[in-house]
């Protein structure tokens, strides 16, 4: 029987699409690119704000039109949890919508649907994977859930309390992986700055236990809480060559005030200082945040405030999200709406900002050497794709684009001298 997979949303996603994908392969499924040879099309949804819910729900009506007699679809992830009941009664089409919380069953739910024999593994393991990412790198996913209780964000909601993975199971699947021939590993949690705080561990331990595996090029971890960076976490950075001095530091917003609603703890005045800290003691550090525009009660006065905050801290990448209220979060309940037009000219104020501050960025780059992984070859550019440490690999921050008079594959690794910019990306040359 073959089956496809949709992944939708966060790499946190991908992982639980992996591990779907290794529990089917397991079970003699093959996995297939064509929707209408599938038996079984599997649709992993994100339910974090409204543009992922409707893309979710989108997704799930164009796969209807390939569902025939004794075809399947079945709808997992984040939107299933969240409103599977509903789902339910208005698409009843769907043959079964999976909830995060069966996970735990979910060989069993695939026998019960499709009637074909399992190896009586009913859960997903981790250490049981299809890897969807490039043949030279992958995600570890270290923890679940958030303790965090954001006013806007619904992640408690569907994935629950905040749970780590024991650290030498974490050491043993990246350990596989690079026996495997996987070079850098992407670690990445909803806070990934709370590793081990359930479990008498910490990030500092688990990096440096993963930072001594042989052959492990990279080491990158993603989706840092500001107030919980310490200097400790810096010193480990600073210390090992494999770790990426890479710093994704979400702040959500630039106002003091604005935080507060948020229910984020923490100061612009504390993360500018440990911006400032970072960059005496890691100077190649790179710095990425995302921003939210809109919230509730945002001002003229906070808006200015957050634009300053990005001005001084000066972040190499920078994302920025309009807010949508999510039902059943605090924020919800709120009632300073800002009007839509306000919020896109927030929007586009706050890039134009970036777009300098990446310019000038880039422009830094120029005449320094870095080791890179090539991903791929772009037709349209001429030119082949790389990355640094410098550049996470879930195509937000762009590229080093480069020649090369013989061919390269991906995963290959080069000595590149920068010698020109875009504005978010590079140009290389091999040395």
């Amino acid at each position: 029987m073959q089956v496809a997979l949709i992944s939708l949303g966060c790499a946190k996603n991908l992982v639980d699409s992996e591990m779907a994908l290794g529990l089917f392969k397991k079970d003699g499924y093959q996995i297939t690119n064509n929707l209408e040879k599938a038996d079984l099309i599997v649709i992993n949804t994100c339910g974090f704000i409204q543009s992922a819910k409707e893309e979710a729900i989108n997704m799930i009506f164009n796969m209807l039109k390939y569902k025939k007699e004794n075809k399947k679809i079945m709808v997992m992830g984040c939107l299933s949890q969240r409103y599977k009941d509903i789902l339910e009664n208005e698409i009843p089409e769907v043959d079964r919508f999976v909830a995060i919380d069966e996970y735990h069953n979910f060989g069993e739910i695939v026998l019960q649907l499709m009637g074909t024999k399992t190896n009586n593994q009913k859960f997903l393991s981790y250490n049981q994977r299809v890897i969807g990412t490039p043949n030279h790198w992958a995600y570890v996913r270290i923890a679940d859930g958030c303790d965090n209780h954001c006013s806007y964000c619904a992640i408690p909601l569907i994935r629950g309390k905040y749970k780590s993975r024991q650290l030498d199971d974490i050491y043993k699947e990246v350990d596989s992986l690079v026996k495997n021939g996987y070079k850098e590993i992407v670690l990445i949690s909803q806070d990934t700055t709370r590793y081990g705080k359930d479990i008498n561990t910490s990030i500092e331990e688990l990096l440096e236990k993963l930072s001594s595996i042989k052959d492990l090029k990279l080491l990158r971890f993603l989706y840092l809480y500001p107030d919980d960076v310490t200097k400790e976490l810096i010193q480990v950075v600073k210390n090992h060559d494999n770790i990426a001095p890479y710093f994704d530091i979400p702040m959500q917003h630039g106002s003091n005030r604005m935080l507060k609603l948020m229910n984020r703890r923490g100061t612009t005045e504390k993360a500018l200082e440990l911006i400032d800290y970072i960059k005496k003691e890691v100077p190649n550090a790179i710095f990425r945040t995302t921003l939210m525009v809109g919230f509730d009660y945002e001002t003229d006065e906070d808006f200015d405030k957050m634009i300053g905050f990005v001005e001084d801290a000066k972040f190499d990448r920078l994302g920025v999200f309009k807010f949508s209220k999510e039902e059943d979060t605090p924020a919800a309940m709120m009632h300073g709406d800002i009007d839509e037009e306000t919020k896109n000219k927030r929007y586009q104020e706050l890039l134009k900002v970036q777009r300098k501050i990446a310019i000038k960025n880039s422009k830094k780059q120029v005449g320094k050497i870095h080791k890179a992984f090539i991903e791929s070859y772009d037709s349209s550019m001429k030119k082949y794709k790389a990355r640094s440490y410098a550049f996470a690999g879930d195509e937000v921050d762009g590229w080093i684009y480069l020649d090369s008079d013989r061919k390269l594959n991906s995963g290959d690794e080069v000595k590149v001298k920068i010698v020109g910019y875009y504005v978010y990306d590079l140009l290389g040359e091999i040395i």
